[in-house]
Order: structure tokens, then C-alpha cells, then sequence
């Protein structure tokens, strides 16, 4: 029984990784794919917008695109915490459940600073999405790379997108993200079936086949 379930999850790998070809994209419409994908929403009702991609992302929005890509944003939105980081106040009521779920998960990777704070509005840097990236492709900080060599490790496993934009004066916009995300999607994972992020994502359900 093991060895057949263990062929049909082989052969269901085999089928996706044949047809979920991140190379379709088209240069330029990053984020029309990523909308589509489910993986970038914009913040209101007209969805992912030129305007919307040309704006400065924040730690909040890549903290939310983290819990997307592990499947954990349904949990973090609908959480209710006793404890927050010191300044989420300095953010808008949507995101206090997902402030108060990082500050109860630090095992995701946002333990904010020594202070106490999280900086939510604070610009995220090319540096640090790029770690959130390599940890969704299955890397672990301290054990593959430190947080010192992020850019560097990332270039070794495909991810260039922000090469040269690892400077912490150096303001990401939602476009650039969108790039970056959708180079990640058609990078290997760790994962010893050798798929593609963008597969992996539609095996565990957080993106519908």
C-alpha cells in the first residue's frame, strides 16, 4: 500500500512538473501572473495595478507573502494574540493578527528587533526578501546560509533578480518583488523530488492546480 501511494504521489509529481512551466511568463506582466497565482493581491478591489507595483514594499507585505507561500496566511489573518511587537500600532487594523501571529510563530523567520519592534511600514530590503525567497525554496538560515551571505548563497541556487539591490538605502518597489517571486517560482527546491517552487506550491494546495 505504501509503495503505490508513494508511485502515485511520484507519477502526480511527474504530470505537474510537465505542464507548470514558469518560462510561459512573459517578461513585463510579472505581476498579472502573480494575481492570477493568488500569490500578489493588491490592496483593494482593482487588484494588482501599475500604481500598485510601482509603490515602496514594506516588511508587513513580505511577511504576508512569506505566510502565503507556506500556506500559513488563512491562519495568520484569522489570528488572535496576546502579544504584539511594540510598534503595531504604527500599522492599520488588517494587519495586527498577522503582526501578533509572527510575534507568536517566530519559527517562521520574523522575530523582528531587539527592541521589541517590527517596523511594519519600514521599506523591505533586496537582502531581505531575497531570504524570505530562499527560505520558501526550503533553505535553512544558519544551516545553508547566514544572514551575511544571503545574497551571495542566492546567487549560487538561480536567484539574481535583486543582485545590486541589497543596499538598505535602496527602497524595493511591489514590481520588484513581483520579479524576484516569479524568478523563485521556477527555481528547484530542496525538496529530494526535484520540482520547481511553483510546483511544490500546487503539491501542498496553497496554489489550485
Amino acid at each position: 500500500m505504501k509503495t503505490r501511494k508513494l508511485l502515485a504521489i511520484m507519477l502526480a509529481i511527474a504530470v505537474l512538473a510537465s505542464f507548470i512551466s514558469v518560462p510561459v511568463f512573459a517578461d513585463g506582466h510579472e505581476g498579472e501572473v502573480l494575481e492570477t497565482l493568488g500569490i500578489l493581491i493588491g490592496p483593494d478591489e482593482d487588484g494588482v495595478t501599475e500604481d500598485y507595483l510601482a509603490t515602496t514594499a514594506t516588511r508587513a507585505q513580505a511577511a504576508l507573502i512569506n505566510l502565503r507561500l507556506l500556506g500559513l496566511e488563512a491562519a495568520a489573518l484569522a489570528f488572535d494574540g496576546t502579544e504584539t511587537f511594540t510598534d503595531a500600532a504604527d500599522a492599520t487594523e488588517f494587519w495586527q493578527p498577522v503582526l501578533e501571529y509572527l510575534k507568536a510563530n517566530p519559527s517562521v523567520g520574523w522575530v523582528g528587533y531587539p527592541d521589541g519592534s517590527f517596523m511594519p511600514n519600514a521599506a523591505i530590503t533586496g537582502q531581505g526578501f531575497t531570504k524570505v525567497l530562499l527560505v520558501a525554496l526550503g533553505y535553512e538560515e544558519g544551516v545553508d546560509f547566514t544572514w551575511e551571505t544571503v545574497m551571495e548563497f542566492a546567487s549560487t541556487v538561480g536567484l539574481t533578480a535583486l543582485a545590486g539591490k541589497d543596499d538598505d538605502d535602496m527602497d524595493l518597489t511591489v514590481e520588484d518583488l513581483a520579479v524576484a517571486l516569479v524568478e523563485a517560482l521556477g527555481t528547484k527546491t530542496t525538496a529530494p523530488t526535484d520540482v520547481t517552487l511553483l510546483t511544490q506550491l500546487v503539491i501542498d494546495g496553497v496554489i489550485d492546480e
